[in-house]
């Protein structure tokens, strides 16, 4: 939603016309990734099972899904560079086009990611009762963020 509201109100053509400024996002997007990358390695305990006393903060699992949605250099750069080009800016109505286009791409994105929680609610229970398994999916997981992260730092010199 948020990289929707800078593409229409015109915040994507600044990120798109000022090479510094996008260079910034990409930046950030850098730090989080490699960010997560280390807090995953850095991990020893088992994932939360419900029995857990201590489980997160609600407050803390908005601001880390906040922060990696805005950090997110693959949507910012969908709404930035990719999805404009479909939508003329010199015609009438481009800008319910543009919300038209972001809605159906967050459609199509929450039935993805609801499809992902499906998955993974179907497979928890035989990943949590094997601690290689989710040792190595956790280790995974933090490998894929931390070559994401320095892959898009190479790309972003």
């Amino acid at each position: 939603m948020p990289h929707l509201v800078a593409a229409v109100t015109g915040l994507a053509a600044l990120l798109h016309a000022s090479p510094v400024l996008f260079r910034a996002v990409t930046w950030l997007g850098v730090a989080w990734l490699l960010w997560l990358g280390w807090s995953s390695l850095r991990e020893r305990g088992t994932w939360l099972t419900d029995g857990d006393p201590t489980p997160p903060r609600t407050a803390r699992l908005v601001r880390d899904g906040v922060l990696l949605n805005l950090l997110n250099p693959k949507v910012t750069v969908f709404f930035v560079a990719f999805l404009p080009q479909f939508v003329p800016p010199d015609r009438p109505g481009a800008t319910a086009r543009m919300l038209a286009y972001g809605a159906v791409f967050m459609l199509v994105t929450f039935v993805v990611f609801a499809g992902y929680g499906v998955l993974a609610a179907a497979v928890r229970a035989r990943v949590l009762a094997r601690p290689r398994a989710a040792g190595l999916l956790r280790r995974t997981l933090a490998g894929s963020f931390l070559a994401r992260g320095v892959g898009l730092a190479l790309t972003a010199r």
